[in-house]
């Protein structure tokens, strides 16, 4: 079951859903949807961590563990990233119009940032 608060301490903070019946397992829970919420329980990092034999705080590690993921998945051609959002080219056009790149950015409802990187390529 999910809850706002860690099963075993109690605590608020950095909080994880924990599978039951693990992903990768040969075994299906009783719902038969492995992330069903009968599947899941709320731990926070520390003890989602003791679960699964970790050191402590190495699974409060998010950024690392989601960036080794991508990484995993770059290597198998499974990931190509975020489609970009803003058009670069769109961006030239506007400022090819003698626009600012303040008054760029607020036509296109861009960052002035993006703006500037456009102008550099």
């Amino acid at each position: 079951m999910i809850t706002d608060f860690c099963v075993i301490c109690g605590t608020k903070e950095n909080l994880h859903n924990h599978h039951i019946v693990c992903k990768k397992s040969k075994l299906k829970p009783i719902s038969g949807d492995i992330d069903h919420y009968t599947n899941l329980i709320t731990l926070c990092g520390e003890h989602h961590g003791w679960i699964h034999g970790m050191k402590p705080n190495r699974f409060n590690d998010n950024n690392r563990l989601r960036m080794s993921g991508i990484a995993a998945a770059k290597a198998k051609g499974k990931y190509k990233g975020r489609p970009p959002k803003i058009d670069m080219n769109e961006i030239k056009r506007v400022l090819g119009e003698g626009n600012s790149i303040s008054k760029t950015a607020e036509i296109l409802g861009v960052s002035m940032s993006s703006v500037q990187r456009a102008k550099r390529i």
